[in-house]
Order: structure tokens, then sequence, then C-alpha cells
């Protein structure tokens, strides 16, 4: 089977969610995906055409009800309009428990990827802040396991069609 290739963009205010998706990334290499990060800056949704895993690893921020970060909004507006059936997704982020809306971006982007055709591979993932603890590890690394086995789940339905 070919190796299976990921990518995960990512919004980062305060560097926490860069950090968050690198860490990712190391999770996916040890069950040999394939994995290329992006800031959401330099990456198109289209990208996301090439790869079997498309990840989303965003904060949130409150303002003016708006609750996605600027730099994510066109990013989220042109997911939609993506055909991405037959990939597997997931989100995660960070966010501060504080706010109204814990982590709303990891929601926005939960909600809208079914929009593609894009099948779940793991519940979101939210951080309160940053990955602190060795339970945070765990659930990244299960978040990451959970993924890929979605992956290997869906393209065995995929070749069992053929």
């Amino acid at each position: 089977m070919e190796q299976v290739k990921a990518l995960i963009v990512y919004a980062s205010m305060t560097g926490c969610n860069e950090e968050i998706a690198f860490l990712l990334s190391k999770e996916f290499e040890k069950l040999n995906i394939k994995t290329e990060v992006a800031e959401v800056d330099e990456a198109s949704v289209k990208e996301f055409l090439n790869k079997d895993i498309c990840v989303v690893c965003t904060y949130s921020y409150e303002s003016y009800g708006e609750i996605l970060p600027e730099e994510m909004l066109d990013f989220y507006d042109d997911l939609e309009q993506l055909d991405l059936r037959g990939k597997v997704f997931g989100v995660l982020g960070s966010g501060q428990d504080f706010y109204t809306e814990f982590c709303g971006a990891v929601d926005r982007f939960d909600k809208q990827f079914p929009k593609t055709g894009a099948t779940k591979g793991s519940e979101p993932f939210k951080i309160d802040w940053d990955i602190e603890t060795p339970e945070d590890e765990e659930k990244l690394r299960l978040f990451a396991k959970n993924i890929y086995d979605k992956c290997l789940e869906l393209k065995a339905v995929l070749v069992a069609k053929e």
C-alpha cells in the first residue's frame, strides 16, 4: 500500500498551535505517515486534494461576535467548496476555558469539514492553552492514531469497492 500522506494547516498567534501542529506531525511520522505542516497564510485548501489526511489546528478568537481567527476566514470559506470524499479529517486547537465558547473555531471547522464529504477521523481535540501534561500528550497520540486507523479503514473499503 502507498504511504499515507497528511497535511496539517495551522494558525497560531502565540506559538502554541504551531508547536501543537509539529507535535502532531511527529506522532503521524511515528505511524509512518508522510506529513507536511503549513501555516494557513502559506497554504491553500486545494493542497488537501493531494493528501489522505487533512488536519486543521487553530486557535479561537472572540472579537465582535467572530470566533475564527482572521487569517483562517478565507481558508474556512474555501474549504466548503472542496470535494474531499475519500479523505479523513481531524481538527484540534488551543483555547482558554474562560471564554464563552471554549475552542469555538475548532467546533466551526469540525462542522465545516463534513460539507466536503471527508470522513471524521477523531473527535476534535481541544487544548486549554498548550500541551503541558502527560495526559495531553497521550490524548494527542490517541488523536493521531484514531485518524490513522480511520484512514486505513477507509482505504480498505475503497479498495474493496474497486
